[in-house]
């Protein structure tokens, strides 16, 4: 089966070693001034997640980018939209000092939590007490959660990285039980690294 078409010859070559080195059969052939790969239907996963690993780990030779048939086609920076969305909800709230009705209503308050207010889980992660907070988690969603979607698809990588969030701030909340308030998407910013991290180890 063709695995990837409309290749460059240098793409082809690379997608062919990363192949090779993996132990999976492959071919190339060339059509319309393009090259394609072609892999058995049975390998096609292993050579899709080898090519996807070898790209996250070489950005400086190869930008990070979505691989066909995984991921994001046509927009491989899938961390800016989750970015846009929590500089949109800081711009509508402002930081922690003018924001105190939010912070009440929407921040993981362990208590409350325990209480049943488990969508302050996922609430939480929306809200930033300043600028910096906010630049350092969009960052961090950015980097992180844009390569574990390149290995996992998109949809599936920030599905489990919003849920990572949520767990992340109801294990706060069973550890400290009351009086613990936070805010942030810094738990969903680890759930990724970890997420990356267990995606690769499980390409490797």
């Amino acid at each position: 089966m063709i695995l990837f078409a409309r290749l460059s010859r240098e793409r082809a070559e690379t997608y062919r070693l990363v192949c090779a080195a993996e132990q999976i059969d492959c071919r190339l052939t060339r059509a319309d001034r393009c090259w394609r790969l072609h892999v058995s239907a049975a390998a096609s996963q292993g050579a899709r997640r080898a090519i996807a690993l070898y790209a996250a780990e070489n950005p400086e030779k190869w930008p990070l980018q979505a691989i066909p048939g995984r991921g994001a086609k046509s927009f491989p920076l899938t961390g800016i939209i989750p970015a846009a969305i929590l500089a949109s909800v800081f711009a509508a709230t402002g930081p922690r000092d003018s924001s105190a009705i939010y912070t009440d209503r929407y921040s993981a308050d362990a208590g409350r939590i325990l209480e049943g207010e488990v969508y302050r889980t996922v609430t939480a992660l929306l809200l930033h007490g300043d600028i910096a907070h906010l630049l350092g988690n969009c960052a961090g969603l950015v980097v992180f959660g844009t390569a574990a979607a390149n290995l996992a698809g998109w949809g599936t990588a920030w599905l489990m990285i919003l849920m990572a969030g949520g767990m992340g701030n109801y294990a706060n909340a069973l550890f400290y039980q009351f009086g613990h308030r936070s805010i942030g998407a810094s738990t969903a910013v680890f759930g990724a690294v970890g997420i990356l991290a267990c995606l690769q180890t499980l390409a490797r």
